[in-house]
Parts: structure tokens; sequence; C-alpha cells
């Protein structure tokens, strides 16, 4: 099991970190290229703390755990999480990242999860 955590600062593009369309097709370039499966619908929403655009906050659930991001917008900062029971290329996200928050410092860290954990030890290739 992997976790990513990741953690996104000074894009050169700083309004990316407020679009919604942006990133869901962030989320489905991912889902599609790492061979995960969405169960439901990529939820994405504009937050705020009582003022003005603050960022998003997106969720897809995927039958192997989740996908998530928090964007701040004043803050040209986003914290991202992949985590899924089944292995992924965690390069392959990095790189659709990288192109996707162009000119940002990214900070990857890579948790394994689970290791007495073998339900998903075996679980068929894509």
């Amino acid at each position: 099991m992997i976790h990513l955590l990741i953690e996104v600062t000074k894009t050169s593009d700083p309004e990316i970190l407020n679009d919604i369309e942006g990133h869901k097709a962030l989320m489905e370039e991912l889902i599609e290229k790492l061979g995960i499966t969405l169960i439901d619908e990529i939820v994405i929403k504009k937050t705020s703390a009582g003022f003005n655009d603050w960022g998003l906050s997106g969720n897809a659930m995927i039958t192997t755990s989740h996908l998530a991001f928090h964007s701040f917008l004043p803050q040209n900062h986003v914290f991202f999480d992949i985590f899924s029971c089944k292995k992924f290329d965690a390069e392959l996200a990095e790189k659709i990242l990288i192109n996707f928050y162009k000119g940002a410092t990214i900070k990857v860290q890579s948790v394994e999860r689970g290791k007495n954990f073998d339900l998903y030890m075996n679980y068929p290739e894509k």
C-alpha cells in the first residue's frame, strides 16, 4: 500500500489553484494513467475562511482508497494525497503533478502502509 503525500508550492500560475475544471481533469488523468478505479464522481468545491477565494478542496473515492487535495490560493500552496491499497507508479503520479502545477516546487513523501495487511497483496493488475 502506497500513500503519497505531496506538497506543492510556488506554482508559476497561482490561478490554477482555483481552477475546478482543471483539477477535475488532473484527477481524471491520475485515475486513468495510474490504473485505479473511481467509485463515484469526483467532488471539488471552492472553500473559504469567511472571505473571498481561499482555494479548493477535492476528493475522489477509488476502489482501493482515495485521492484528495486542498489548495490555498493566498499562499500559492497545495496539499495532495494519493492513497491506494493497489500498487501504482508513484513516479508517474509525480510527473503528472509537475506537468499540471507548472514551475512549482513539489515535495513528495511516500509512506508504505499496511506491511502486515495482506488483503490486497495479490490485487490483480488492471
